[in-house]
């Protein structure tokens, strides 16, 4: 498996599976010797080094409650007193490096679109997520993938929408490979209130022997579609070789097959404005997935990103009305101007001195 795919696969369970660690460690009684975080912290058989915000404290969790870890610490404001007054609602920093064999082990069946199907929980219940980003974002010379993602789920009795930041980069240690998460977790009410000291914690991370890695969208796809006569262009990037580009104005339909080599991570991003009005429904293979929305950094132009693992997909994008380049209400009054200016324009010639 390539390492652009394990970075997405473990992300995701890497989400999902600290929400299980956390629930489940919130059951423990208080354990006296765990080793207090705060302020700078440093793990040098991790490999890494952070400065966590100033107010918000907590422990390095012993490898006997975290097995798949090289190191777990975690931090909430205010500290933590006991292990038993954590709560997987946040807000929670948490930093978590894992050898990537060792996660694939324990989750084998994890895949990218298969976000939140962990069920039969006492306490935290089924997930449902959607991934709400999915970029890169460079910290100390080196690139690591950042998501956003938000889950439906319930805790005690009662339902609660968790909000999830995270970062995640790749290792080589020890001639094994690594990978070091930090995430950031709160109930989505007090998201906004904490969210940027994570941020501010992720420009302090520094990771010994850290690997870089990049979205692979290297390849830009243009193709002129028809709508009502009128050639419009349809612009598209992917990591993947994109095919049998259609669209569908009955349906108000676009679709394509996307196509790579198996298992890695395929991302295409999509600019269906300039054909197809939203909201957008996206399929693949017939099985409805969350888009994330995007904005090109150049034009300004909105769109939509879809990931993946390769194969041979489908990908369908469903919009609610086709817009043609010039609505065709508006060539009567477009053809009036221009015959106007052709006047004025000729008159001028007629009466110069």
């Amino acid at each position: 498996m390539s390492t652009i795919v394990r970075y997405a696969t473990v992300i995701v369970s890497v989400v999902l599976l600290i929400m299980h660690i956390s629930y489940v460690q919130a059951q423990v009684p208080g354990i006296p010797g765990l080793k207090e975080v705060s302020g700078r912290y440093v793990n040098e058989n991790a490999g890494v080094e952070i400065t966590f915000p100033a107010g918000w404290s907590g422990v390095e969790i012993p490898q006997v409650m975290a097995p798949m870890s090289v190191v777990m610490a975690m931090v909430v404001p205010g500290g933590i007193k006991e292990i038993s007054s954590i709560s997987p609602t946040g807000p929670m920093i948490m930093l978590n490096v894992v050898t990537i064999e060792k996660m694939e082990d324990a989750l084998p069946n994890t895949k990218v679109k298969d976000i939140g199907t962990r069920g039969d929980r006492k306490g935290m219940e089924e997930e449902k997520c959607k991934l709400l980003s999915f970029n890169t974002r460079s910290i100390s010379g080196i690139n690591g993938i950042v998501i956003e993602a938000e889950c439906e789920t319930m805790f005690n009795d009662r339902p609660v929408t968790i909000r999830i930041k995270a970062f995640s980069a790749s290792q080589e240690k020890n001639n094994t490979i690594r990978n070091v998460n930090l995430m950031f977790m709160s109930a989505v009410d007090q998201y906004n209130s904490h969210v940027g000291d994570f941020d501010k914690a992720i420009d302090t991370l520094k990771i010994s022997n850290a690997r870089s890695v990049d979205l692979p969208i290297n390849k830009n796809f243009t193709q002129m579609v028809s709508v009502d006569g009128q050639s419009i262009p349809l612009k598209i990037k992917s990591s993947s070789d994109v095919k049998n580009l259609k669209l569908d104005t009955d349906s108000k339909t676009i679709s394509f097959t996307v196509e790579g080599s198996a298992g890695s991570l395929g991302i295409t991003d999509v600019y269906p404005g300039s054909v197809l009005e939203g909201p957008y429904t996206v399929t693949i293979d017939g099985e409805p997935v969350e888009a994330i929305q995007i904005t090109d950094p150049e034009s300004g132009e909105e769109g939509i990103r879809i990931p993946y693992l390769h194969s041979i997909h489908e990908i369908k994008i469903m919009g609610t009305a086709v817009v043609p380049e010039f609505p065709i209400t508006l060539l009567p009054i477009l053809a009036l101007i221009i015959g106007i200016a052709i006047v004025m324009a000729r008159g001028k010639s007629m009466y110069r001195f």
